[in-house]
C-alpha cells in the first residue's frame, strides 16, 4: 500500500507521515478500518483497542523512527489476535 496509494486496500486513511501527536485522526479512522477488516468488529474511536494500539505504535516509532515499520509491527499484532482468521 505504501508503494502504490492509489490501489493501497489496507493502509487508505494514512500517508505514513502521521504521529498520535501530530495527526490522530487519521490513525484512528486506520485503526478503526484494519479492525472491521480483519475482524468484521467496527469500533468507536474511543475503544480500548484504538488507544492500546496507538500505544503500541508509538512505541514502535520510539525505536526505529519509521512509521513503516511502526504500521507493521501494529498490524503483525492484529493479524496474530486469535480473533483474526483466514480463510
Amino acid at each position: 500500500d505504501i508503494l502504490q496509494p492509489a490501489t493501497a486496500h489496507l493502509f487508505t486513511e494514512v500517508d505514513f507521515t502521521e504521529t498520535p501527536s501530530t495527526n490522530r485522526d487519521p490513525m484512528v479512522r486506520q485503526l478503526q478500518l484494519l479492525h472491521r477488516r480483519l475482524f468484521g468488529k467496527p469500533l468507536s474511536a474511543d475503544a480500548t483497542e484504538i488507544s492500546e494500539e496507538l500505544a503500541l505504535w508509538d512505541q514502535l516509532y520510539q525505536v526505529e523512527q519509521s512509521p513503516q515499520k511502526a504500521w507493521a509491527g501494529v498490524l503483525t499484532v492484529l493479524m496474530r489476535d486469535p480473533e483474526f482468521i483466514l480463510y
